[in-house]
């Protein structure tokens, strides 16, 4: 028995084993890195699309169950009162004031808490999401102008025009975003497996 072979063989064996148990050692810490990534990037996702869903929300609830039921009630009231008794116009001024508060203060809440998703998305999501808040700025530029002419009895067509445009616009672009973290979610596992 030739103790050279022997101990060749020996520190082979370890060095090929030590090697093989590093190697699975970083593949794994790696794999645990990718997932919490992953983790990551899906809680952040998960909570911007609520964060919309709950401004959306919130606004049409508001208008559904608060600012329409009264705006009608005053609307009744304006159509059968004294025409020089102003009141109740002051009072459907009040109410489209705050309707217009609780959506800036709900748009301004949840824009204010998507500063995670801007630090981890890609480029491209991330240009869809600023093309998403720019929309929703633009909403909120045109609804003092809506409401000013809803309270002056003016013509609201072209104001209402806009502001469908804009939604329609906002709702595509929501689903461009939808769609873009969907495949990005996607395409992280492929390349974590």
């Amino acid at each position: 028995m030739d103790w050279g072979t022997v101990l060749t063989s020996t520190v082979f064996s370890a060095v090929v084993s030590g090697g093989a148990a590093i190697w699975q050692t970083r593949s794994r810490h790696h794999h645990e890195v990718r997932q919490r990534h992953f983790e990551l990037l899906y809680q952040e996702y998960k909570t911007y699309l609520e964060k919309m869903e709950s401004m959306n929300a919130a606004a049409q609830n508001f208008f559904t169950s608060r600012f329409l039921p009264k705006s009608k009630e005053i609307m009744n009231r304006i159509m059968t009162n004294d025409p020089d008794d102003t009141s109740d116009l002051e009072e459907l001024n009040g109410l489209m004031q705050q309707m217009l508060a609780e959506i800036m203060s709900s748009f301004a809440n949840a824009k204010s808490q998507m500063q995670g998703l801007r630090i981890v998305c890609s480029e491209p999501l991330l240009a869809l999401v600023d093309n998403f808040v720019g929309q929703q700025e633009e909403v909120m530029k045109c609804l003092p102008p809506f409401f000013e002419a809803l309270k002056q009895g003016g013509d609201i067509s072209c104001h209402n025009v806009a502001l469908q445009e804009l939604g329609r616009q906002s709702m595509n672009t929501l689903e461009q975003i939808v769609v873009r973290m969907r495949a990005e979610l996607a395409t992280f596992m492929e390349h974590s497996n």
